[in-house]
């Protein structure tokens, strides 16, 4: 720390018209003026030599730091007393003690001609803006034995020393919200089945072309559920599909035998109460036509398209279709695809405990509840391998819900990840945590203004981390301008 030393001797030399001169010095040492978080720190060193004046003179010392006229900032003052000085002093104390309580100086320094003093002079005083741009000054008042002062202006030369300028690093707060428990945890797994059926009928022959490989991933899915200890079977529902050759009334007559075929043959062999199937019918599957169409290449396909759309009869569209060239294409690489039964298995699924959630995590997250991940993630620490992980199967297992995706956009700022979490709290408007977390986002990238407009909406929708982060933006606003001036000094 650079020291700077003023001798009063010179000065006074200067000033002192009609006092007698001085056989000693006083002399200051400025040790530091410096910011120091929420002080101004001041640091002097004031050695009065035992020379320094006569017995009935006396010095005042006022340390002062200034900016302009009306920035100002003064010390206590130090007040060094000649012998007889002293005595005066001491007696005007004694009987004027409320008036002179007032009048205490930061120290009493009594000059002895046999030793120097050293006085240290330390102050902290709380910090103000204007003391970026502050110089200490120090004023000097010598009183003469006849009570004439005279005023000495020390201009020290020396700026506050200002700490290093690091940006205030906000600290918005966030918080996951809690999904709602399932009262019934409804699960269920779809698949398809391209069952073959000999020309106009509608039997399930087992061992017919690939029937025993379709009826083989039926029963694998049906023992994979049934199997398991902690799920019940509730339902099952068969959908059969035709494609569109032949008639309309025919496709109808046989899609709907077929899927009633299928129901049977599943009651019968598969082990499943008949009472909890359900079949339904899609007689020719023009919407899965019009989308292997889209994406083929097949000559005419926007005119073909066009005759799919349209609302002309089943029995016309197909008619029309039959025209073009590329009909027998369809045919054979197309309509097989369309001749298929689509299933669906519902089950229930038991609650599981935290402890129990963390085995089937890895077993099937399909069967864990959005309540029991949830309850599972806060397990481990945020932001933990473990805790990432969890909230990933959220993610995929539940990708459209509006807690999951806020809880998503909440996790992507913690990580960091501040564009996907914007993404993902697009359009939620209603909700306090999303309005929070987007705030948030924006304080970040240092939109204050857009900030506090979200804090605030998120206040009055009751969010309870939303009063400190207004706090936050107040903070990072203050500190902004104090940047400027460090900048503009």
């Amino acid at each position: 720390m650079k020291k700077i030393y003023i001798t009063l001797l010179g000065l006074l030399t200067w000033g002192a018209v009609a006092a007698q001169p001085f056989k000693g010095d006083v002399t200051i040492i400025c040790n530091a003026v410096e910011e120091r978080g929420e002080v101004l720190y001041l640091d002097l060193d004031i050695h009065v030599n035992r020379l320094a004046m006569n017995k009935c003179q006396s010095w005042t010392i006022i340390p002062e730091l200034a900016a302009t006229p009306q920035d100002v900032k003064m010390f206590p003052a130090v007040l060094i007393n000649g012998n007889n000085k002293r005595q005066i002093y001491e007696r005007k104390r004694k009987y004027n003690s409320l008036l002179w309580q007032s009048r205490i100086p930061y120290q009493l320094v009594n000059v002895k001609k046999e030793t120097d003093t050293v006085l240290r002079y330390v102050m902290e005083v709380p910090y103000e803006y204007w003391m970026d741009d502050a110089s200490l000054i120090v004023r000097q008042i010598l009183t003469s034995c006849a009570e004439g002062q005279q005023l000495f202006t020390v201009n020290v030369a020396k700026q506050v020393t200002l700490e290093p300028r690091i940006p205030y690093a906000v600290n918005p707060q966030v918080a996951l919200i809690e999904p709602e428990r399932e009262l019934v945890k409804n699960r269920n797994i779809q698949a398809q089945a391209y069952l073959d059926f000999p020309v106009g009928r509608s039997i399930i022959v087992p061992d017919f072309r690939r029937n025993p490989e379709e009826l083989g991933k039926i029963r694998e899915t049906l023992d994979g559920v049934r199997n398991d200890p902690d799920v019940r079977i509730t339902g099952m529902f068969i959908e059969g599909y035709a494609s569109p050759e032949g008639s309309y009334a025919l496709n109808t007559r046989l899609s709907t035998e077929r899927a009633q075929a299928l129901l049977n043959y599943v009651g019968d062999n598969f082990g499943i109460d008949k009472n909890i199937i359900r079949a339904a019918a899609t007689p020719e599957d023009w919407d899965g036509l019009r989308i292997l169409v889209e994406d083929s290449n097949i000559a005419n396909r926007e005119e073909i398209l066009a005759i799919i759309d349209s609302d002309l009869d089943p029995d016309v569209k197909e008619a029309r279709i039959k025209r073009f060239p590329s009909y027998r294409t369809m045919l054979n690489e197309m309509f097989p695809q369309l001749r298929r039964s689509d299933y669906r298995v519902d089950f229930t699924v038991k609650d599981y405990t935290v402890a129990e959630a963390a085995i089937v995590l890895d077993r099937d997250p399909s069967l864990l509840s959005h309540y029991e991940l949830f309850a599972l993630a806060n397990t481990y620490e945020m932001g933990s391998p473990e805790f990432d992980r969890v909230y990933d199967v959220i993610f995929r297992q539940y990708p459209d819900d509006e807690i999951s995706n806020i809880n998503m956009a909440t996790v992507m700022y913690m990580r960091g990840e501040y564009t996907g979490a914007k993404r993902r709290l697009e359009g939620i408007t209603g909700n306090a945590e999303a309005l929070n977390t987007m705030g948030a986002i924006l304080l970040i990238e240092g939109d204050t203004e857009g900030a506090q407009s979200y804090f605030e909406r998120a206040r009055s929708l009751g969010s309870p981390n939303a009063e400190h982060n207004l706090g936050e933006v107040q903070l990072k606003r203050a500190d902004d301008e104090k940047m400027e001036r460090y900048r503009n000094r």
